[in-house]
């Protein structure tokens, strides 16, 4: 039996949904939400791809040394185009962390 999908992960996972690269993921499409799953993939993403899901997993949780890489907002704002720029900013006008 699967267990119950946090609040937290479900707000997460409604987080990747904006992005339309990550919403194309198997897991995210799948309604599925695993950080290490997010950054194992990212590894291999292309450099916008990549920017997504470190913004996420830097919500997530900021501490943690993603394989990855680290967020930097300047590299992703540049990287992205219009769609993800939106919903990072969907993000901006009303922050939260895990």
């Amino acid at each position: 039996m699967a267990e119950a999908i946090t609040e937290t992960e479900l707000r997460t996972l409604k987080l990747c949904q904006l992005f339309p690269c990550l919403a194309r993921t198997t897991p995210i499409r799948q309604g599925l939400w695993d950080p290490n799953d997010l950054d194992a993939w990212a590894v291999k993403a292309s450099a916008g791809e990549k920017h997504a899901a470190r913004f996420v997993l830097t919500v997530w949780n900021q501490y943690e040394d993603w394989q990855c890489g680290k967020f930097n907002v300047f590299d992703a704002v540049v990287s992205w185009d219009d769609m993800h720029r939106e919903a990072f900013l969907v993000w901006v006008r009303d922050p939260w962390f895990a």
